[in-house]
């Protein structure tokens, strides 16, 4: 049972970073960007990797998840600083 939960720890933990960066509000460059990062990985992935749920899952919600995130927290990170400027 442990061992299956690590296993499938990264793509639980990446849906829930989806869900809550989703509710906060979606920002459509973003989305887009890590969307069609997620393609490039997803697509290497079924050609060299072993065709299983578990790769398929993993290579579609990990890189969403952590390069939605990034771009999210670099977007916010430079509007702050735009904002501290401004003031």
């Amino acid at each position: 049972m442990l061992i299956t939960l690590i296993y499938l720890a990264p793509i639980i933990i990446s849906i829930i970073a989806l869900i809550i960066d989703f509710r906060r509000g979606i920002n459509k460059r973003a989305l887009l960007v890590a969307g069609a990062a997620t393609m490039i990985v997803e697509m290497f992935a079924m050609k060299y990797i072993a065709n299983t749920w578990y790769v398929f899952c993993f290579s579609i919600f990990v890189p969403l998840a952590v390069i939605y995130t990034a771009i999210s927290l670099y977007l916010s990170i430079k509007e702050d600083k735009e904002n501290k400027e401004g003031k």
